[in-house]
This record gives structure tokens, C-alpha cells and sequence, in this order.
């Protein structure tokens, strides 16, 4: 009596910290286009209420799985987030703290892009982007450095866009606007790229070396 409960959705799933540990440089690169078009989706809709998250990683990030293992994530964990356009206190997990952030400079919405391309690195690489050995060396890292770990075998789009989402000045990276444009257009295509393949497949198969 007397306390508060606040009711939550359930995730079966795990967390994406779990998942990136327990799964294969396969499966990740498998489905990376698809968890970064969801998370850029959640970023979305998040900015459109006018709200930063400022705290987003994969421990935050929970997930759903269906019968036949497709993954539904779901952004949780808004303890730390702000209602603005522009915020001025740094919070946050440091590997995932942006340039701007570390600087104590002001921030916007390009923050949480940065942290969804550490998430998106983390995911492609199996490694946090920025990892040091210590805070002073993870700050400068942070500020200067380029991410460390191999992609090698990723989908181009998802490196591509990931790269840019590290950009270390805030304003020369894309909005999650941009980066669900972008890769829907990518899978319109792959899908009209494979109806055109099954077709010629299917020709091949019925005459043979005539075509």
C-alpha cells in the first residue's frame, strides 16, 4: 500500500548486450540492416515528441523474438532522457558519450545518432567502437580517434551509415529521418533486385542454355 508500480512491456528476448555476445559475426551481419532501420525508427519517433534519449547502448535496447527468430527491438530505459532541443548536462554511458557530450559543449539530437552508430558498430564489429583502457584515454578516443575493430563482410549500407553517424562534428551527421529513408530504399531494391534474379532463375530452369 501506499507504493507506486509502473507496468512495463515484457521482452523475452534479452537484452542487444546479451545478443551481441552470445551470437556470430554471421547472424549479426545477417540481420544488421534490419535492427539499425528499427532502431533509427524508435529514434524517430523519439525526436519527433521533441524528446533525447541521452543514454542510448545495447543494454538499453531490449528485444522480442518470434517462433521463427525474428527480432523486434524495443528502446527502454528513458531514466536519463529530456524533453528539448537543445541540452547542456552530459549524461549518459561513457563509451557511448558523443564528442559534444565529452567537450561539455551543448547537444541535440545528433548525440543520440552518434550513440545509435557506436550501438550499430558494436553490432557489425562485435566491439564497442571507442573501448580504452582508461576514462582519460576513451574521452580522447571518443574525440579524435576512428572506431577500432573489423566490419569487414558487413552490409555496405550499414557501415556506410554508420560511419557517418561517428562523424565528430554533430552537424555533418544524418538524421534518423535520413537513415530510415535510406534504408528503405536499399531494401526496395534488394527486393526488386531478387524478383528479377528468381525470374531469371526460373527461365534458366525451364530452357535451359536456349536463352
Amino acid at each position: 500500500l501506499g507504493r507506486s508500480c509502473m507496468l512495463v512491456e515484457w521482452c523475452d528476448g534479452g537484452d542487444l548486450g546479451q545478443w551481441i555476445v552470445g551470437s556470430g559475426v554471421v547472424e549479426r551481419h545477417r540481420v544488421a540492416c534490419d535492427l539499425m532501420l528499427q532502431l533509427a525508427s524508435a529514434l524517430v519517433c523519439i525526436h519527433s515528441s521533441n524528446v533525447l534519449h541521452r543514454d542510448l547502448k545495447p543494454k538499453n535496447i531490449f528485444m522480442e523474438k518470434s517462433p521463427t527468430n525474428q527480432i523486434t527491438l524495443k528502446v527502454g530505459d528513458f531514466g536519463v532522457s529530456k524533453e528539448t532541443d537543445l541540452a547542456d548536462t552530459a549524461l549518459g554511458t561513457p563509451l557511448y558519450l558523443s564528442p559534444e557530450m565529452v567537450r561539455g559543449l551543448p547537444y541535440s539530437q545528433a548525440s543520440d545518432i552518434w550513440a545509435l552508430g557506436c550501438v550499430m558498430w558494436e553490432i557489425v564489429a562485435g566491439e564497442p567502437a571507442f573501448a580504452r583502457k582508461s576514462l582519460r584515454e576513451l574521452m580522447h578516443a571518443i574525440c579524435k580517434a576512428e572506431p577500432g575493430g573489423c566490419v569487414s563482410g558487413a552490409p555496405e549500407l550499414v557501415v556506410e551509415l554508420t560511419k557517418e553517424c561517428l562523424r565528430k562534428e554533430a552537424k555533418e551527421r544524418p538524421t534518423a529521418s535520413m537513415i530510415v529513408e535510406r534504408l528503405r530504399d536499399n531494401v526496395k531494391h534488394n527486393h526488386k533486385q531478387m524478383s528479377r534474379d528468381q525470374a531469371i532463375s526460373l527461365l534458366q530452369a525451364k530452357f535451359g542454355d536456349t536463352m
